[in-house]
Formats: C-alpha cells, sequence, structure tokens
C-alpha cells in the first residue's frame, strides 16, 4: 500500500471519506456493521485480526487515516469481547501496548490505549461509569510502565523542537492517553467496588429478611 509512506501531515490534509472511500466503508461495516462480522473476524483471530495488530504496532511511518480506521475496529472488538481481544493482541506481541505508543499522536490510538483498560458502561446515566476491568491489560500496562513510555514520547516530541502538526498531536493526543487511562483504572475500580458492597448489601438483606 503506497499510501502507508505519505507524509502524515498530508493525510492529516485530506478528506479521508473521499481519499480512503473504499476502506472509509469497509471501516464502518466492521465497526457497526452487523454483530456476527466481529463474532468471525475473533473465531479467526490470526487470519482476520493479525493484520490490524501488525499495522498498528508498526514502528514504521503510517497512514494517519488508516491508523484512524484500524483503531475504531480494533475498539469494536474490544466493546465485543474485550478478554479475547486483548488476548490475542498479546499473544501476537508481548509488547503490543508499547509498539502502539509509537502512533500515540494519532487521535484513534489515543483513544484505543485507555479503551484496553475498560469499556464505559453504556446506557448508564453517570458519566464516568464504566465496565469491568480489564485486568490482564492493566498488568501489561503496569509492566511496560506504560505511562512513562507516553511521556516519554512526548518529551522526546517537544524536545525535538520542531514545530509541525505532528509533534502538536502527539503531546496533545499523548496527554489525553495518560489521562484517560488513570482516570479509566481509577474510576472503574471504583465502580467495581461499589457493584460489590451494593451486592453484599442485597445478600445481607436477603439472608436477614
Amino acid at each position: 500500500d503506497s499510501s502507508d509512506s505519505s507524509n502524515l501531515l498530508f493525510d492529516y490534509e485530506q478528506d479521508a471519506r473521499t481519499s480512503y472511500e473504499f476502506r472509509y466503508v469497509i471501516c464502518l461495516y466492521l465497526s457497526y456493521g452487523p454483530t456476527i462480522t466481529r463474532d468471525k473476524m475473533l473465531s479467526q483471530p490470526h487470519k482476520l485480526i493479525r493484520p490490524l495488530i501488525q499495522y498498528i504496532c508498526s514502528k514504521g511511518v503510517r497512514s494517519a487515516v488508516v491508523l484512524e480506521y484500524v483503531s475504531r475496529v480494533i475498539a469494536s472488538l474490544l466493546h465485543q469481547n474485550a478478554s479475547l481481544t486483548v488476548s490475542f493482541m498479546l499473544q501476537m506481541r508481548h509488547d503490543v501496548l508499547k509498539t502502539m505508543i509509537h502512533h500515540v499522536g494519532c487521535v484513534g490510538v489515543s483513544v484505543l490505549v485507555p479503551r484496553l483498560v475498560c469499556e464505559r458502561a453504556f446506557f448508564d446515566e453517570e458519566e464516568l461509569r464504566f465496565g469491568k476491568v480489564n485486568l490482564q491489560a492493566v498488568h501489561i500496562m503496569a509492566r511496560d510502565n506504560l505511562q512513562m513510555v507516553i511521556a516519554e514520547w512526548i518529551a522526546r516530541a517537544v524536545e525535538s523542537g520542531v514545530v509541525v502538526l505532528t509533534t502538536s498531536l502527539t503531546v496533545e493526543n499523548g496527554l489525553n492517553a495518560m489521562r484517560n487511562v488513570s482516570l479509566r483504572a481509577m474510576m472503574a475500580i471504583a465502580s467495581q467496588i461499589e457493584d460489590q458492597h451494593a451486592n453484599s448489601m442485597q445478600i445481607n438483606h436477603n439472608t436477614s429478611s
């Protein structure tokens, strides 16, 4: 794919829906189409998910637009079955999270990393209500000192002294990723403790009555 070697700045200036029309339609279908489509991907991860992980974990220059699409599809797979998706990602590469951070300047990647911690609790009235923590991903983040890795990428971008769009995006999206990883980890664990407390209270109430 010759577009993968394109300059990132050029990619951001393009209309993604026009320049990447075919891939845009595929992304929408895989992300928001029938559930059976994502079930099929999860049932054959080596064939259907491996290319996505290989793309997003590449250390080379990648198309910013395609990175957005790939991140969106992986995020949809996480929503479908987080444990299966994360398990396969870690089977493919033990350093999958660290290599993804090479592209933290991409909005899609900076949003995807926090979603590995846990998903939002959809249809919940509370804005900061999150689902079950994915402990496997949290352990890997702690092992790899992921927050520090993101901070190092931000520092590297600032120290380069080159004021371009990619530098600004790395700083802005990197900081957003760091904040949201911490926020999700704290709020999700708090939500689980509250749920466990509520369940125990309900059990005690049922027992006493």
